[in-house]
């Protein structure tokens, strides 16, 4: 006896949608990626996540659905920033209290002394080039030289890529006065 039974190919078998969408064959039979319906109800608190509105929400699945359907501009999306919702951390959200004036103006101190705590460290560890070596080293002793010369090494180690020397880092003389 010969089978004549013809398999059915699953559409969706080699489609990927992405996050917080899945796989539904429309009408005509084509594999479409849409916003997953229902996220499963999770009751566990690890498994909450807080996004980049510090909102607690129950799951990723449900940031990533939100953004689905913000992207879809489904009526279920909460607003038009939900449309870049995405998640910070995992577990809730925190509070975040604004900071305060003092703290603000002490701002810029405190970025600069990170960042030459950071090059002290590299340097320590003998991770700089010897030319940012001996710009820490000069910083070691001149206050002035402390802040501008680690700035001048960040600066010069995130323009490292070919295409953002339009400017070459290479040409910033370690004795601009910023």
């Amino acid at each position: 006896m010969i089978d004549n039974r013809v398999p059915i190919i699953d559409p969706c078998l080699e489609v990927r949608c992405g996050a917080g969408r899945i796989c539904e064959v429309d009408n005509e039979g084509e594999p479409q990626c849409v916003c997953i319906p229902d996220c499963p109800v999770e009751t566990e608190n690890r498994r909450k996540v807080c996004s980049n509105h510090n909102e607690t929400w129950t799951s990723d699945c449900a940031i990533y659905q939100q953004r689905c359907l913000c992207d879809k501009g489904d009526p279920q999306c909460k607003g038009e920033q939900y449309k870049h919702v995405h998640i910070e951390y995992y577990g809730q959200c925190r509070d975040m209290p604004e900071c305060t004036k003092d703290e603000m103006a002490d701002f810029p101190r405190r970025m600069r002394d990170w960042l030459f705590n950071i090059m002290r460290d590299l340097a320590d560890r003998q991770e700089l080039t010897p030319h940012y070596f001996n710009m820490e080293r000069e910083a070691e002793s001149n206050m002035t030289r402390r802040w501008t010369n680690a700035a001048i090494w960040k600066f010069c180690e995130l323009d490292g890529h070919p295409p953002d020397r339009s400017v070459s880092a290479m040409n910033f003389s370690p004795y601009v006065h910023l």
